[in-house]
């Protein structure tokens, strides 16, 4: 891994020297992805647990994403039957039978 020194520089020497690696855990703000957690370091039980949280998560953004599509693919289809039963109905004013 590399690292990054910072620190004080007299000449050609770097005298008081902090290692910093380019995913340093403070140095990432909190965001979306909520907080950093290095996979390298945790154990497998750790790891399996985090893993089956994910998926689970994944598994209900797939499952209101499947609803909110077949909710919107139905009110589409039930819109453009009620505008056409409609129009035949009460929409016709150019062919009037007396």
């Amino acid at each position: 891994m590399k690292y990054r020194n910072v620190g004080v520089k007299a000449g050609h020497k770097l005298f008081i020297r902090e290692k910093t690696t380019a995913f340093d855990k403070q140095a990432i703000p909190s965001g979306s992805f909520q907080e950093f957690t290095d996979h390298k370091k945790m154990k497998t039980w750790e790891y399996a647990a985090f893993q089956k949280e994910q998926f689970k998560q994944i598994r209900k953004r797939k499952r209101t994403f499947y609803i909110l599509l077949t909710v919107s693919i139905a009110a589409s289809f039930i819109f453009l039957i009620l505008g056409g039963l409609l129009y035949n109905w009460f929409g016709n004013y150019g062919n009037v039978n007396y």
